[in-house]
C-alpha cells in the first residue's frame, strides 16, 4: 500500500499465529513515536537522528529545544513481514 507522510503499510507488536490472518499489511498505520515518514511511498519510517524527536503519526521528527538532548531510541521491533522497525528519540531530556 502506498501511505501518505507519517503513515507506513503495517503492522506492530507481536500476535498469535492464528491472529495474523486479520492483520494486513496493506492497511496504513501511523508512523510510531520515535519515527516519521515525509513522503508518500510504500516504506518504514525512518527512526529520528540525533537530536530530534517524534511522538507518532509525524512526516518529520521535530528538534529538541535548547538546553536539552534526546535518549537512545528503544530496541528494534520485529514485524509480521520479516522485517524490522527502527526507532529513534520519542523525547528530549533536560541537559543537567
Amino acid at each position: 500500500a502506498t501511505c501518505p507522510p507519517g503513515f507506513a503499510p503495517l503492522p506492530f507488536g507481536q500476535a498469535p499465529v492464528e491472529d495474523l490472518a486479520q492483520l494486513s499489511v496493506h492497511s496504513c498505520q501511523p508512523c510510531p513515536a520515535g519515527t516519521s515518514k515525509g513522503e508518500t511511498s510504500a516504506s518504514l519510517c525512518l527512526p529520528c537522528p540525533e537530536g530530534f524527536f517524534s511522538t507518532g503519526g509525524q512526516a518529520a521528527c521535530s528538534p529538541c529545544t535548547e538546553n536539552t538532548f534526546t535518549s537512545k531510541g528503544r530496541d528494534p521491533l520485529p514485524l509480521f513481514d520479516g522485517r524490522s522497525q527502527h526507532f529513534g528519540a520519542m523525547e528530549c531530556m533536560p541537559c543537567s
